[in-house]
Formats: C-alpha cells, sequence, structure tokens
C-alpha cells in the first residue's frame, strides 16, 4: 500500500531541488568569473613584465653606450676604436719628431736587452710603441722619445696602467744614464708622480736627462708630457750607482 504524501512535502522537496540547482549555477557562474579574472590578471602580469624586461634591456643598453663613450668600461666591455692601434705616426707626431731632429736630435733605438723587450722601436699596434731621440749639447745629454699607447695597456678602464707608465719612465730614465755614461742598468729607486690619467690611444711626449751628481751616484728627472707639450701625466726622479770600473 502507498505511502501518502502530503502537498507540503511535495511543494518543500520542489522547493529544495530549485535552490540547490540555483546554488550550483551560482557556483558555476562564480567559477567562470574567477576564471575570467584569473586570465585577465596573467595576461595584465604577463604584459607588465615583458614591459618591465624590455624597459630593463633599453635602458641598460643606453646606459651601457653612455658608459662606453665617456670611457666608464674597460675596452673588453665594447669594441675597440680603430685609433686607438697604430703602426705608424701621424702627422702631427712626425712634425714633433722633425723639430728634435732639426735641433740636432738623432733618432735612436733602443739598446736590445732581449728579444721580448717591449720598448723598441716599432713593437705591436695594441701594445706600446716608441720612438727615441738623443739631443747632446754642451751642458747635457737629454733622451726624448714619442711613446703610443695602444688598447692592450689598459689598466683603469679606457687608461693605461700605472705599471706601462712606469716602465717607459724607467726604460727613459736607463736610455739617458746609458748614452751619457755608456752605462746600462736598471735604477735601484724609482719615484714616480701620477697627475693625470693616460688615456689609451694617446701618444706622450717623454724626456729624461741626469740631474745631478754626487760621486757615483746619480739622479735622472723624467717627465711625460701631451703630444702638445702642455700637460704634464707622469714625472718623477731614477736614482741610479754607477759600476766601479
Amino acid at each position: 500500500m502507498p505511502v501518502p504524501v502530503s502537498i507540503g512535502a511535495i511543494v518543500h522537496n520542489d522547493l529544495t531541488s530549485h535552490s540547490i540547482l540555483a546554488r550550483a549555477l551560482a557556483l558555476l557562474q562564480k567559477c567562470r568569473n574567477q576564471l575570467v579574472a584569473d586570465r585577465s590578471n596573467a595576461i595584465a602580469a604577463c604584459i607588465w613584465i615583458v614591459s618591465a624586461v624590455c624597459g630593463f634591456v633599453v635602458g641598460a643598453s643606453k646606459s651601457h653606450a653612455w658608459g662606453l663613450r665617456h670611457g666608464f668600461f674597460p675596452v673588453h666591455f665594447g669594441r675597440d676604436n680603430p685609433k686607438w692601434s697604430r703602426s705608424s705616426w701621424s702627422l702631427k707626431e712626425l712634425d714633433v719628431l722633425r723639430s728634435w731632429q732639426a735641433d740636432g736630435g738623432v733618432c735612436e733605438h733602443y739598446p736590445a736587452i732581449g728579444d721580448n723587450n717591449f720598448l723598441g722601436t716599432m713593437e705591436t699596434e695594441r701594445g706600446v710603441m716608441a720612438q727615441w731621440v738623443t739631443c747632446q749639447s754642451a751642458y747635457e745629454v737629454r733622451v726624448k722619445g714619442l711613446v703610443h699607447f695602444g688598447p692592450d695597456t689598459e689598466g683603469q678602464p679606457r687608461c693605461v696602467h700605472g705599471g706601462c707608465t712606469a716602465s717607459v719612465a724607467a726604460a727613459a730614465s736607463s736610455y739617458a744614464l746609458f748614452c751619457a755614461t755608456g752605462d746600462l742598468q736598471e735604477s735601484q729607486a724609482l719615484e714616480l708622480n701620477y697627475r693625470r690619467f693616460v688615456t689609451i690611444g694617446s701618444t706622450l711626449r717623454v724626456q729624461a736627462w741626469i740631474q745631478n751628481r754626487t760621486g757615483q751616484h746619480l739622479n735622472v728627472h723624467f717627465e711625460m708630457k701631451d703630444i702638445w707639450d702642455r700637460v704634464v701625466h707622469v714625472d718623477g726622479m731614477s736614482q741610479f750607482t754607477l759600476k766601479e770600473k
């Protein structure tokens, strides 16, 4: 015998079914809206990330280009300037050499100490290129030279290494001693004053001469100026003791 069902129970069950369905539809709509919002947020996040990366790349590229142009980065961070590497002298430098020769100077080769000495007369295009001139008067023997510093001499960004300029100063002092006394030796003490940085690709005028002598002890003064003979970049003193003969 079927169990009698009241009209209130039927209506309650029907309303309950509609309520569950409505909740389910509402939940599905909420999920859909959340997915749409997440998708929009994801697209916006991707656009922001791409924009940030592009901005960083552009900004870094501009900063790098500016730093290279103004000499704040080492050479190996950028392409070399072709003018830095040389195997011959410019017209201005040739005029300086000719003026020294017109005053009685004689172009000389640095005395060969060994096959690997880098201070001879035409070495490597990227290293040191030098030409020495001896000027002798009734009062003194003075050694003059033009020295060009290529990109391989870099120390500080876009500047010649201090050890390289010190080596040139020591060589000029030793050569001055050799021209004056015939005694070729290394200095016992080398005092340098770095007045200004020497930029790579520069050509300097170098001079060295015996300033004073006390017995067997000699002081050789040297200075390194720009090609226009205006700015002193390095100067100092070398001390020597002549060998007993």
